[in-house]
């Protein structure tokens, strides 16, 4: 990886891993995922998963560093991530064009359909399991947020 290093670490006594910036940042959203695997699978299992996301993380950075003087929508954030499996596929000899882009600053593995099936999977279910967090942290901010607002102007009686 350029970008990052995957370290391992315990979580409840159980192997676990983490990612490392440069600068010895932990990512938070890959530690919680990373936790989350503890509960379904084995060791191996999600040590696979944590090596592909891990990758998957690596070329997001990337391409944003490559990509920083362009306008960032969603559009072409979803443009990027559906460039990952052309990379690890194809590289230099892929027909997209961010993928061209990226891979002269980040070469591609060039690993088989089969390998590129098992880190998809392991990206979908970090995606999924992303947005689920999302939606929940979101819920909880407005369950704060209701219990804030709902106190503003009340005043307790003082004994």
């Amino acid at each position: 990886m350029k970008h990052f290093s995957l370290v391992e670490t315990s979580v409840n006594k159980n192997k676990s891993w983490k990612l490392l910036d440069a600068n010895g940042n932990s990512l938070e959203l890959f530690r919680i995922f990373s936790s989350l695997l503890i509960k379904k699978y084995a060791p191996n299992t999600r040590l696979s998963y944590c090596k592909n996301i891990a990758l998957f993380i690596d070329y997001l950075e990337e391409s944003t560093q490559i990509f920083k003087d362009r306008d960032f929508t969603k559009s072409f954030l979803v443009d990027i991530i559906e460039s990952f499996p052309e990379w690890l596929l194809h590289g230099e000899n892929s027909g997209n064009e961010i993928t061209l882009i990226v891979q002269k600053n980040y070469p591609s593995p060039n690993y088989s359909r089969s390998t590129i099936n098992l880190i998809m999977a392991s990206v979908r279910l970090f995606l999924n399991t992303s947005e689920r967090i999302r939606l929940e942290q979101e819920a909880l901010g407005e369950i704060v947020d209701d219990k804030l607002l709902s106190g503003i102007g009340k005043v307790d009686a003082i004994n």
